[in-house]
């Protein structure tokens, strides 16, 4: 109940900023021809890079890959508000699972709404860090064949849970280009414990 409570506030927080933002912006806009949109000022990024399993579940599942997208509106110089959805894809670890061989693999998905500060830095540099986080749903699924004494037996299931991501990266200016890195931690809770795995990616803003 703690965590529905807290996602509650935080989803509408990240969902009422934009909009008080774009109504102010179709007033400023009013006043000087119409020039510009909210959607103008939005950042998107897509991404990908790995994505490693700790804990209990690496037990049973090995380092995959990860790819997202990315869109952040500039609610103010240096506090963002957006989101991410992503797709992590996950390989079997023999060891965690009881059976001559075993064959298969599992997902998860991140629908994260999420908040982002940018921390001051130079006015010539090229280089920004920044820290983020966000509360949301992951979907996690899997499908695997273990075969054991001659007999194979098919194990799937999907679940959804409210989870948590923190993290932080850098964006790099080339050019006309925003490079983006960032390290993320994910905490998914489930029923009487949690799923943990790290994702590092790299990105491009468009």
């Amino acid at each position: 109940m703690i965590w529905k409570g807290l996602f509650v506030i935080i989803a509408l927080t990240l969902l009422i900023a934009p909009v008080e933002a774009l109504a102010q912006s179709t007033v400023e806009n009013a006043g000087d021809g119409g020039s510009g949109s909210f959607f103008d000022k939005v950042l998107f990024s897509v991404d990908a890079g790995i994505s490693m399993p700790m804990g209990d579940i690496s037990d049973f599942y090995n380092t995959g890959f990860v790819i997202g997208v990315n869109g952040f509106y500039p609610w103010s110089e240096r506090l963002h508000f957006g989101g991410r959805i992503a797709y992590n894809k996950w390989g079997i670890d023999d060891g965690g699972w009881t059976g001559s061989d075993v064959d298969g693999g599992s997902s998860m998905m991140e629908f994260m709404p999420m908040a982002r500060y940018l921390f001051p830095n130079k006015d010539a540099s090229s280089t920004t860090f920044f820290a983020q986080g966000g509360l949301g749903f992951y979907r996690f699924s899997f499908d695997v064949d273990v075969t054991a004494g001659g007999i194979t037996e098919n194990y799937d299931d999907s679940d959804i849970n409210m989870g948590l991501c923190l993290g932080g990266g850098v964006i790099l200016e080339r050019g006309s280009r925003e490079l983006i890195v960032q390290p993320m931690l994910n905490q998914v809770f489930t029923d009487g414990d949690s799923s943990t795995y790290i994702s590092i990616t790299v990105g491009m803003a468009f």
